[in-house]
C-alpha cells in the first residue's frame, strides 16, 4: 500500500515538472515586458550637461524684451538720480545753438539726448562719459558728451597755413575763425559735469540719424568710462 502511494506522488511531481519545462520552451525567445513603460533613447530628449532638456530651436533673443524710445532714469552708484528723453527732440530750444555749429563745420545729422542730473544726494560728482544704446541685432550707438565731440569736429589748421574742415575739406581762415568762435562759446554754456550736491542739465550726441525705436539695453557713464549703470523707462 505505500509503495503505491509513492508511486503517485512521484508521478505527480514528474507531471508537473513536464508541465514548468514546457511552459519555458514555450517562452524561450521572448523578452520579459517590464510592470511600467520606460522611455528608450529614441524617445527621450537630448540634455544638457545639467540635465535639461536641449532645444535645438533656442533662439536667444526669443522672448527677449524691448523697451520703446521715450523717458528714461537711472541711479548712479554715488547716488545720483538722472533722467533724460531717448532721443531729446532735435529742435529742442536747448540744442539750437550746437545745429547752428553742426552746420557751419558741416557735421553730419545728430541725435541729442539731455540729461536732467539730480545729484542733490549724491556724494560725488557726475560727467556724464557717455551712454551706449543697443537695439535688438546687437548693434551699438553711444552717445558722448558735446564738449567731447567738439574736440572732433574742431577745423585743423596746418603748419603751411592751410584750414580744413573735420571732413577734410578746404575752408578759408576766415571761416576757420568764426567756427572756432562758435565752439568757444557753446563750451562756455555747457555744462561739463554736475557736483556732488548740485543739479544741472547736460547734452550728449550721437552721430546719425538712425537710433531705432526699441532698444534691448541702455547703459549710462555717470562716472567715466569704467562705471556702466543700467536705465529704465521710468513708465516700468
Amino acid at each position: 500500500m505505500k509503495i503505491k502511494i509513492l508511486i503517485a506522488a512521484i508521478s505527480i511531481a514528474a507531471v508537473a515538472l513536464t508541465g514548468c519545462a514546457a511552459g519555458d520552451t514555450q517562452g524561450a525567445g521572448k523578452t520579459m515586458q517590464p510592470l511600467y513603460s520606460v522611455p528608450g533613447d529614441a524617445d527621450m530628449p537630448p540634455m544638457d550637461d545639467d540635465h535639461d532638456p536641449v532645444n535645438n530651436d533656442f533662439d536667444p533673443m526669443d522672448g527677449m524684451d524691448t523697451m520703446e524710445a521715450g523717458e528714461y532714469e537711472v541711479y548712479s552708484m554715488e547716488g545720483a538720480h538722472i533722467v533724460f528723453n531717448l532721443p531729446t527732440a532735435v529742435d529742442s530750444p536747448e540744442v539750437a545753438a550746437i545745429e547752428d555749429y553742426r552746420q557751419a563745420a558741416k557735421i553730419g545729422t545728430l541725435t541729442y539726448v539731455i540729461a536732467d542730473v539730480d545729484n542733490r544726494e549724491g556724494t560725488d560728482s557726475v560727467n556724464m562719459y557717455g551712454i551706449s544704446v543697443f537695439d535688438k541685432d546687437g548693434n551699438e550707438y553711444e552717445f558722448k558728451t558735446v564738449d567731447m565731440a567738439l574736440y572732433d569736429w574742431s577745423p585743423e589748421w596746418t603748419a603751411d597755413d592751410q584750414y580744413f574742415y573735420a571732413d577734410g575739406t578746404e575752408m578759408s581762415e576766415q571761416e576757420y575763425w568764426r567756427i572756432d568762435e562758435m565752439a568757444w562759446g557753446l563750451e562756455e554754456n555747457l555744462t561739463d559735469y554736475v557736483k556732488a550736491s548740485g543739479r544741472g542739465e547736460m547734452i550728449l550726441v550721437y552721430e546719425g540719424d538712425d537710433l531705432p525705436d526699441e532698444f534691448t539695453r541702455v547703459a549710462v557713464l555717470p562716472n567715466g568710462a569704467f562705471e556702466e549703470t543700467e536705465a529704465f523707462p521710468t513708465d516700468m
